[in-house]
């Protein structure tokens, strides 16, 4: 009856009208009908075409539950300064503790990924007590070198956002395969003593002066990564400009990828108190540690059971490569490109199990603590039917490299 009504109004507005133009040559200007005439039409049409309050909420499109706070504390304010102890990571009261987290790629900053929101998402709903911030030193088209002081300012907001957080944060160069290390050498060490310069006492950073080091070919030494003659030369500079202006925080250097298992322990350790070495091969871990090589694993790119049972029995720390928008890793924990979430929905953090794949939610909740590694992983708790068949797909893969 409301719209009937409305609908009788215009109607007799609009004979008003007419009759009005049709007299307006014989009509003196200020008795012409008002200029607002048009516009209370407009607004009696806006009124019967506004959509109705049950109509919006019957078609907003719905998505489960946001996640929220499991962990609420700081994992800095709880450890403070950590350092190395024989083989592991201690805190500053010497207690043992086993760096865990995902891995960012600082070239997503571009479209704000990277944000407040984000950072206490991995932390506080995730439980990661590290976020490793991945920048690539790149070239002139792409990468630090292409925009200096643009990447150098996106990583000091990084860093301040987790130190806000409470989380330590793992700065990360990631220089390409098989790269002169001579070559990037100054570029290095300025990108670190710039940074230890400003962050000379926040504790939250540890600094991974090269990672993606190559591998050594002993059928072509003269072009493939050397401990001796390119690495081990590299990270000493490096690691001489940080401890310029930072004495203590942990320093992650990489290491050659070799295929034996023993290659890593033949290494010559460099003498620094609070040297973490990286590496990619389970393997050398035995072999390592048995002549005291403390060892991080900050490259893990698929959750595999048997990765992460060594990882965990030898309380070595990690990082999972990584979340972020489509392109950053190769295993996404998000399905980015999904259209569940708006883009800024995409950008605030906090996302229901529909945005994560299977393996994000398994290893949000191996981090959360609502299920040990192995349980979650191989499917003895109860999770999505999604979850459930990446995990078949992951015991497959975790049974392979058991028999290899």
């Amino acid at each position: 009856m409301k719209n009937y009504r409305l609908c009788g109004t215009i109607l007799v507005m609009i004979c008003s009208l007419i009759m009005s133009a049709s007299c307006s040559r014989k009509l003196p200007p200020e008795t012409l009908p008002s200029a607002t005439t048009s516009s209370i039409i407009e607004e009696v049409f806006s009124e019967i075409t506004e959509p109705e309050e049950t109509s919006i909420s019957e078609t907003t499109l719905s998505h489960g539950p946001y996640s929220t706070a499991v962990v609420t504390d700081h994992p800095v304010d709880v450890h403070g300064s950590l350092s190395v102890s024989g083989l592991g990571v201690v805190d500053q009261n010497l207690e043992p503790v086993t760096l865990r987290g995902v891995a960012v790629d600082l070239a997503s900053d571009d479209i704000g990924f990277i944000n407040q929101e984000t950072i206490r998402t991995v932390t506080e709903d995730w439980g990661c007590n590290v976020v490793r911030v991945i920048m690539k030193v790149g070239d002139d088209t792409y990468g630090y070198l292409s925009d200096p002081d643009g990447y150098f300012n996106s990583i000091c907001s990084t860093i301040d956002m987790c130190t806000e957080q409470g989380v330590y944060v793992i700065v990360d160069l990631d220089l390409p395969d098989q790269c002169d290390y001579t070559a990037v050498q100054e570029t290095a060490v300025d990108l670190f003593t710039r940074i230890s310069a400003i962050y000379p006492d926040n504790n939250a950073i540890i600094y991974e002066i090269c990672s993606n080091v190559g591998a050594y070919n002993s059928e072509d030494p003269d072009n493939s990564v050397s401990w001796s003659n390119n690495v081990r030369p590299y990270a000493e500079a490096v690691i001489g400009a940080i401890r310029g202006n930072n004495a203590d925080n942990l320093i992650i250097t990489g290491t050659p990828v070799y295929q034996s298992e023993t290659a890593l322990a033949s290494i010559s350790l460099i003498e620094d108190a609070d040297l973490l070495y990286s590496f990619s091969d389970l393997g050398s871990i035995p072999s390592s540690q048995a002549i005291g090589i403390p060892l991080i694993y900050t490259s893990m790119n698929g959750i595999i059971v048997t990765d992460l049972q060594v990882l965990e029995e030898a309380g070595i720390g990690w990082c999972y490569c990584g979340i972020g928008p489509d392109g950053s890793f190769d295993n996404n924990l998000l399905n980015f490109s999904s259209d569940i979430l708006t883009d800024d929905e995409k950008l605030a953090g906090h996302w229901p199990d529909e945005f994560l794949t299977a393996d994000g939610i398994a290893l949000r909740d191996m981090l959360t603590g609502i299920a040990s590694p192995v349980d979650e992983i191989t499917g003895d708790t109860d999770v999505t039917e999604e979850t459930s068949s990446s995990q078949e797909a992951t015991e497959s893969s975790a049974e392979d490299t058991a028999q290899g």
